[in-house]
């Protein structure tokens, strides 16, 4: 399936807008393992991609940080199916 902007760049991009921001996050080192992730699994077709980059992400992760992070990378991820931001802090670069 097409990747469309999902890409090597399209991470890239948004990495190194995380790093202009990165003084004001809460938890950097989730929100790149956030960008990381999130389209680790994409399908055009699909409903689901989100989920199932989260859980991939979750699974990939487990035992390398800790469970409150892992739920704010997998929350960070969840959040690009709307597009719409998590209550978390660190999802709000707050």
């Amino acid at each position: 399936p097409d990747r469309h902007y999902h890409s090597l760049a399209h991470i890239e991009a948004m990495l190194a807008l995380a790093g202009e921001y990165e003084a004001l996050l809460h938890d950097p080192v989730a929100v790149h393992a956030a960008i990381w992730f999130h389209d680790a699994i994409y399908d055009s077709r699909a409903k689901d991609n989100e989920a199932k980059s989260a859980a991939l992400a979750e699974q990939k992760l487990a035992g390398r940080t800790d469970a409150a992070r892992l739920g704010r990378i997998a929350a960070m991820i969840l959040a690009t199916a709307t597009h719409e931001l998590p209550s978390s802090r660190d999802a709000d670069f707050s």
